[in-house]
């Protein structure tokens, strides 16, 4: 049996399907250089695919006799061409009466896999192909074809459900009811139920399974492996392989590893416990969305001893809502205001405020009744520090604060307290700093320069990052944040950068140093969000990206660097930012038109399809639009 390594390897599915290519190609050329064959062909088609419908028309002995009137290639080509004409149901049926060779009849069956996945799972057992390999190569090409059960749309719905008022509720109720009954018949229909026996009962087939299905369909694998029959198998795989599917779930950032724990089984030992907080801080940040938060819900399961933390998301407000908000004081008036567009996107964005500074409060005070053992009042009031950050940056921090020791939360409070003197009797401000410190240093940047401390006695004088605008420390932590999602702190901890210079640089203006600052990062952000389809692998693409920056190459390698190699860049001069900028550019839309053709679309639409802010999106249209008129 080969090895979980091997099975993705070129020996099994890929080279499969490759063979399947050719053959197929070699098979239409034959039927076109043989008229009387092709001739033939097309009148078998017909006859199979009525005598092989499902009900009254159901024939199986007029199929018996179409199959062996067809003579040995005419089989064959049947079995092989058959599938992309409709007759993928038929020939997973009759596929042991067409006598083909074990080749033959493994290629058929791919065929069929890739056309009707859940009926040549179903009969597989039948098809006699032999070895274990080739029934798993079936199995995954099936299983790719199987379709996603799309988590967020789903919660989004309960939330919108659960957080509505009288306003449209019949609506979300309808909405939630066909969510709902969508999730049930997802699970009762998933193809890991139809997987042969003999594949399951394989710990590294099986885990070639899992894998597959939970890089691509984690929410609804998940809930069909609540299916007592289906937790045994899964249970005799090593605990390693169990700790890498749980990364793989984890890796999605919905809290999927958190409340699906229990599935994995995974004992508590010193070398786990380690990966088990990974997987945490993974299965709270890595995603896109807020969504992660659903982590705290199964926080219990780990054996952390951290108590479930229910988060009651902010609520979406609409322009009905914000605009009730405006005329509540208009009640007594004898002439109602009219309000315009201006004024109520103004109260949409002060209510939607209000509502996620409710939701940062409440989770500070879950926090505080259920986290007690592992979060000090310093701990708290540093992670906590500035609730002008987004809800993700929030959950970023508690990834990374949560297993440091409250010792450094004293030490770093102190630190600030004796080194800032603008701190003197203002707790907030003290906090605020003592978060921004952590956060920088958590992402791998030198908090060094930012916080030189003013010379001693001179109380008026502050640190440079206070004399940066509260929006732009806000963006360069966010930007610099999802950066570090993509390809952790390997960037930051090797790209110095010379706030001092670019500082002197810009007028004496750290705000104008860091605006550039920022534009860098921003591009640099949108390019690897681009190539994530490209190159699967960024942390070992990034050395690649630097390298090209510094020798200026006009195109960007499309492969991933050398294992264990880490990114060289230095951000020294105000020239060299601007420069790398335009170069990332110009990588940026090359890896786009690639990225588009691999997916067999074009530019604009695979724009649409990425999740960006809409900044980033006009960004690269106006990219697209200089580059044409060049």
């Amino acid at each position: 049996m080969n090895t979980p390594n091997e099975l993705n390897g070129p020996g099994t599915r890929e080279e499969a399907l490759l063979r399947l290519e050719g053959a197929r190609r070699q098979a239409r050329l034959d039927l076109e250089a043989d008229p009387a064959r092709s001739a033939a062909f097309g009148e078998q088609v017909p006859k199979l695919r009525l005598a092989g419908m499902p009900g009254s028309n159901h024939n199986p002995k007029a199929a018996g006799r179409i199959i062996a009137a067809a003579g040995d290639e005419g089989r064959w080509f049947l079995a092989l061409l058959g599938p992309e004409e409709g007759l993928a149901k038929v020939i997973t049926e009759f596929l042991p009466q067409f006598g083909l060779d074990p080749e033959r009849r493994f290629l058929a069956a791919l065929a069929c896999a890739g056309v009707e996945p859940a009926k040549t799972l179903e009969r597989l057992d039948q098809a006699a192909l032999g070895s274990l390999d080739a029934k798993l190569a079936v199995v995954l090409v099936a299983l790719a074809k199987h379709p996603a059960l799309d988590f967020e749309e789903q919660k989004k719905i309960e939330i919108l459900y659960h957080s509505g008022g009288d306003e449209g509720a019949q609506d979300l109720q309808r909405r939630f009811e066909q969510a709902r009954s969508r999730s049930q018949a997802h699970v009762r229909h998933h193809l890991l139920k139809l997987v042969p026996e003999a594949v399951r009962q394989d710990p590294g087939a099986y885990h070639q399974v899992l894998l597959s299905l939970l890089r691509t369909d984690p929410y609804g694998t998940l809930e069909c492996m609540r299916d007592p029959e289906l937790a045994p198998p899964f249970r005799d795989i090593p605990q390693a392989t169990r700790l890498d599917l749980l990364d793989t779930v984890a890796s999605f950032g919905l809290g999927f590893a958190s409340n699906y724990l229990d599935l994995f089984a995974i004992e508590d030992t010193p070398e786990s416990r380690g990966r088990l907080q990974a997987a945490f801080a993974q299965d709270l940040t890595a995603g896109s969305s807020i969504y992660g938060a659903y982590a705290l819900e199964g926080v219990q399961n780990y054996p952390f001893g951290l108590g479930k933390i229910e988060p009651v998301f902010p609520r979406r407000i609409s322009n009905p809502e914000a605009l009730a908000y405006l005329r509540k004081d208009d009640a007594v008036s004898v002439m109602p205001r009219t309000y315009s567009a201006v004024e109520v996107g103004n109260a949409v964005n002060l209510l939607q405020e209000r509502e996620v500074l409710r939701f940062l409060e409440m989770l500070k005070a879950d926090i505080f009744l259920s986290w007690k053992s592992q979060y000090s009042e310093n701990k708290r009031a540093v992670v906590f520090g500035d609730l002008d950050l987004k809800i993700r940056n929030i959950l970023f921090l508690l990834a990374h604060a949560t297993f440091r020791d409250n010792a450094y939360f004293d030490d770093l409070l102190a630190f600030i307290a004796a080194t800032h003197p603008s701190t003197a009797g203002n707790e907030a401000q003290l906090h605020l700093l003592a978060n921004r410190h952590f956060f920088l240093e958590v992402l791998g940047i030198n908090p060094g320069l930012l916080f030189n401390s003013p010379q001693r006695g001179a109380a008026a004088l502050r640190a440079p990052i206070e004399e940066v605008k509260n929006f732009r420390i806000l963006y360069l932590l966010h930007l610099a944040m999802s950066i570090h999602l993509h390809v952790g702190d390997t960037l930051f901890r090797n790209v110095p950068i010379a706030w001092n210079i670019l500082q002197k640089q810009g007028d004496g203006l750290l705000d104008t140093a860091m605006q550039e600052v920022l534009g860098f990062f921003d591009t640099l952000d949108t390019l690897l969000v681009l190539g994530k389809p490209v190159v699967p692998d960024l942390r070992a693409w990034l050395p690649v990206i630097t390298d090209a920056l510094t020798q200026a190459l006009p195109e960007l390698p499309l492969e991933p660097g050398e294992p264990g190699r880490m990114p060289s860049l230095r951000l020294l001069t105000r020239d060299a930012v601007a420069r790398h900028r335009e170069l990332l550019n110009a990588y940026c839309l090359q890896v786009l038109r690639e990225g588009a053709a691999r997916a067999g679309v074009g530019v604009t639409n695979a724009i649409q399809n990425l999740r960006l802010p809409r900044t980033k999106t006009d960004k690269l249209f106006a990219l697209l639009e200089e580059d044409r008129k060049r």
